[in-house]
């Protein structure tokens, strides 16, 4: 029996000295019970990479994206109010020198 555990890897040849079988039949029982289990936790494995996580900005990341959001809109506003003002003093001054153009 101790021979059989050589011909497999590594966690199979634990859980086989492990669980301290009696005869080779049981041996064989444990061994292929083991490995149904190593599959599944494989396969399961593989299932959990496959899937993508998408994470949650936290809440101050949240926050950050607001301030920027509103600093850009404050930005936005300070320069249309600044083009406004201008284009309003040229607009009253229309007659200025009538001879240029």
């Amino acid at each position: 029996m101790y021979k059989f555990l050589d011909g497999f890897n590594f966690d199979i040849a634990y859980q086989l000295r492990e669980r301290a079988p009696k005869t080779l039949a049981e041996m064989k029982n444990v061994a292929v019970s083991v490995e149904e289990n190593l599959i599944t936790k494989r396969n399961r494995a593989r299932a959990e990479r496959r899937t993508t996580f998408k994470e949650e900005p936290s809440v101050i990341e949240q926050k950050i994206d607001a301030i920027i959001n509103s600093m850009h809109s404050l930005g936005y506003r300070v320069g249309f109010v600044e083009r406004k003002t201008s284009w309003d003093g040229q607009q009253n001054n229309a007659v200025r020198n009538p001879n240029f153009r």
